[in-house]
């Protein structure tokens, strides 16, 4: 490993056990945001200090609100669908762990620094996350932005601990960017922003000859159930590990319909169209389709208006949420 980029890592454990020190998981949880504006780009990069939601403790830092806002809702709501929720964020995480979760990079890392620990949860080791992937290594670019703003969070958390931010209250957001004028860094408590609603765009169908041979194919009286979902474990595509998707699909009666496998780095609009297409061409086209997820409602939105198939979204569907839990006991025999 070159020494540029080891020095990196070494600013990086540096500031992150700095942090540890003050015991932030004792005063902050996961609901916290503690917002970085990074110096000359004023990117803004999102801390939350985990430990009451999750089974250890850690710093996770998003990318970006929308990113820290997906997080915690898909936390706050019902696993009704078993996934693998933890895995399914966009950040880089520092871990206190066990040294059996340690992977071999990072502990040749640790090694390098000349560090260790001492018993579970108390191995410290970095990992990103991206959504659909198995968690990675940090690359030295990451590295190097991760060490940087985790060096600023410290400054925001001393500023908590040592009381020189009398108006911050657990709950606020907090927020730290480089004032221009007056060459000074900045640090101001502000009332929590909202959280960020993913939204999606519309998905426009071409209505070529396929699909209009499509929409040609008898309507049958059946009602499609239709929902995806990440399983909870792992399979691997030219090297790469991921969560494979499963998009299933079943009949008022609980028949399966369709349950295909989607790969998060494929295009999965595609594939859904595509297992939609087979569907009907071996079934017919449903009288109406029922979903439980808002980005399945909006790929399938234009494609079932102009297919005459009335599409519907609704908060839970328990019918098909029984069909998955066999679905994926099964596969996990």
């Amino acid at each position: 490993m070159e020494q540029s980029i080891l020095e990196q890592w070494a600013k990086l454990y540096h500031f992150t056990r700095e942090i540890s020190a003050l015991e932030p998981w004792e005063r902050l949880s996961e609901g916290d945001a503690l917002v970085y504006a990074q110096k000359g780009t004023g990117k803004e990069l999102v801390f939350s200090i985990l430990g009451h939601e999750c089974p250890f403790c850690g710093i996770a830092c998003y990318p970006s609100w929308a990113a820290y806002s997906k997080a915690r809702l898909r936390f706050g709501s019902e696993n009704f669908r078993q996934e693998p929720r933890f895995m399914l964020q966009d950040a880089l995480i520092g871990i206190w762990g066990a040294r059996k979760d340690v992977s071999k990079d990072n502990y040749e890392i640790i090694k390098a620094l000349g560090l260790r620990g001492h018993g579970d949860g108390s191995w410290l080791y970095f990992e990103k996350y991206a959504e659909g992937f198995y968690p990675a290594t940090l690359s030295e670019a990451e590295v190097e932005e991760l060490a940087d703003a985790m060096g600023n969070l410290h400054m925001m958390m001393r500023a908590i601990y040592e009381n020189r931010l009398p108006d911050y209250k657990p709950g606020m957001m907090l927020l730290r960017w480089y004032d221009e004028k007056t060459k000074l860094y900045m640090t101001h408590p502000f009332p929590m922003q909202k959280l960020a609603k993913p939204s999606y765009p519309i998905i426009h169908v071409e209505e070529n000859d396929y699909f209009r041979s499509t929409a040609d194919l008898p309507k049958a009286a059946y009602t499609l159930s239709l929902d995806w979902s990440y399983l909870p474990f792992t399979t691997k595509d030219s090297g790469q590990e991921f969560f494979p998707k499963l998009l299933l699909g079943i009949d008022q009666e609980g028949m399966i319909l369709c349950s295909d496998l989607l790969a998060p780095n494929k295009n999965q609009v595609s594939m859904v169209f595509n297992a939609m297409d087979q569907l009907f061409r071996s079934a017919g086209k449903p009288k109406a389709i029922r979903v439980c997820d808002r980005e399945l409602e909006t790929i399938l939105s234009e494609f079932c208006q102009k297919l005459g198939i009335r599409l519907s979204y609704t908060k839970a569907l328990p019918s098909l949420n029984r069909v998955r839990k066999m679905f994926i006991d099964h596969m996990a025999e």
